[in-house]
């Protein structure tokens, strides 16, 4: 998939029950449920990913995922991981020369750069800290993530 700076897409990706592995004020952590740990990798790093659950800082600008549950998070219960459909626009595309090691896989080989339209350009002001990556491999998104050109 090509991208070019100042296209807008929609993306989304529908609602996944992951496990919630632990909670913190302004985050949820989750065990991943599309990457496997990459046993040649050259990092050791293993933990759950944090995922914002408050719409007033930064970290909120910097993700696309949100956590949704009918009760409070907890550790060790479920709660649903996803991607409610918003317009982004880009703002970098980069193709990596080869599989880029990310301690999982599968490796991708390319990333685009996005941010999201609604504070676009406010997120100006958190510099490249108001945006968010989405990796692909050769056969598309890493997590089923989909996307929706709106410009050309």
């Amino acid at each position: 998939m090509e991208f070019r700076i100042g296209q807008r897409v929609l993306i989304r990706c529908e609602p996944c029950e992951v496990r919630v592995a632990d909670v913190m004020t302004g985050f949820v952590f989750v065990e991943w449920p599309w990457t496997e740990l990459d046993p040649r990798s050259g990092y050791a790093w293993e933990e759950p990913i944090a995922v914002p659950t408050n719409p007033s800082m930064l970290e909120w600008v910097q993700s696309p995922w949100r956590v949704q549950s009918n009760v409070e998070f907890r550790q060790g219960e479920t709660c649903w991981l996803a991607i409610p459909e918003v317009e982004c626009v880009v703002t970098a595309f980069e193709v990596f020369g080869k599989p880029v090691d990310m301690r999982t896989v599968p490796r991708p080989t390319s990333v685009v750069t996005l941010a999201f339209v609604e504070s676009y350009p406010e997120s100006e002001r958190f510099g490249e800290q108001g945006r968010f990556q989405i990796y692909f491999t050769d056969a598309g998104p890493v997590e089923p993530v989909t996307f929706v050109p709106l410009t050309v």
